[in-house]
């Protein structure tokens, strides 16, 4: 029995997720139980990782099962919708080089266990390198992808697609009043919670 494009691409799809649940697990693994001296190890490991399904997602063999499957012109609406969202996504992966999701992964994976630190410490400088790489990265992304109006509208893309930055800051701005109040009450009311609620 042939395997129909469609299916191919299911394949390719599968095994891009063996590799970013295994990265997910070890993130996870970061954040409970890594020793501090293994950071950049685990770093490294997480990039390889972020690197090896970047290059699945945009490979040729992707890239050739994604338009055969397309071209079979599917009237199964969830396959039809699975494309649209493999296309979606591979347009976008392929602007990116794989030295770029690495060096993403990686620093993003230090930042964490630095930004740590430094809330430890009370010390802002040991998470700022950090930081800067991270928002340098975002801006070369936001270049890669394009946009109209506003940097980080490329960005906002990835969470909420179709939403503009002027349509976020519109939302928040009606939302202000609202919530300056009920932070307030809250924090108004946080010191009249017995301390025993909070014990198990």
């Amino acid at each position: 029995m042939s395997t129909t494009p469609y299916e191919a691409l299911c394949k390719l799809a599968r095994e891009r997720a063996l590799i970013s649940t295994t990265a997910a697990v070890l993130g996870w693994d970061q954040e409970t139980f890594l020793p501090p001296k293994a950071v950049d190890y685990r770093a490294r490991q997480l990039g390889w990782l972020s690197g090896k399904a970047h290059e699945l997602a945009t490979s040729s063999e992707w890239e050739r099962a994604l338009a055969e499957a397309e071209a079979e012109d599917s009237t199964n609406a969830l396959e039809s919708a699975n494309l649209r969202e493999f296309r979606h996504h591979y347009d976008r992966s392929a602007k990116l080089s794989r030295e770029l999701v690495e060096l993403e992964t990686r620093t993003s994976s230090r930042a964490k266990a630095a930004w740590m630190q430094a809330r430890k410490e009370s010390n802002f400088s040991l998470f700022a390198p950090d930081l800067e790489t991270l928002l340098d990265i975002a801006r070369q992304k936001a270049d890669l992808w394009g946009f109209r109006e506003e940097p980080y509208d490329a960005l906002l893309e990835e969470y909420e697609r179709g939403s503009t930055t002027a349509e976020v800051a519109d939302l928040f701005n009606s939302c202000r009043d609202a919530i300056i109040e009920i932070a307030r009450e809250a924090v108004e009311n946080s010191s009249a919670t017995p301390a025993n609620l909070l014990e198990g």
